[in-house]
């Protein structure tokens, strides 16, 4: 039986951030694993380096509207949940929700926070 993860990103863009999630993605067995990749924004021609596998939902929305992921009714449905990046503080709190097992990764500098 395969296992459910979801993956949240605020913005996949051209950056190291949005390089090394298309790098996590390619690595992953999708023979064990479906992946739904959620992000708000979005450069066109990352989306062509992301693995065919992936389930891509992309919000139709320039901010984040929880009410259009609610709809998705998506909470309690994963095995594991991965907030990509923090820059969405109300996509974070979503992604946590979509499992009791969930992460974080945060690629900033700290420095110039």
């Amino acid at each position: 039986m395969k296992k459910n993860i979801i993956i949240g990103i605020s913005n996949l863009t051209a950056n190291s951030i949005g390089v090394s999630l298309v790098n996590l993605l390619n690595t992953v067995d999708y023979t064990k694993y479906n992946v739904d990749l959620v992000f708000v924004n979005s450069v066109s021609y990352m989306l062509n380096q992301i693995p065919r596998s992936v389930n891509v939902i992309n919000s139709p929305f320039g901010g984040v509207k929880l009410g259009f992921f609610d709809k998705l009714k998506l909470r309690n449905k994963y095995d594991f949940a991965l907030m990509y990046d923090v820059g969405s503080v109300e996509l974070s709190n979503y992604i946590r929700s979509c499992s009791k097992n969930n992460a974080i990764y945060i690629h900033r500098n700290y420095r110039s926070i």
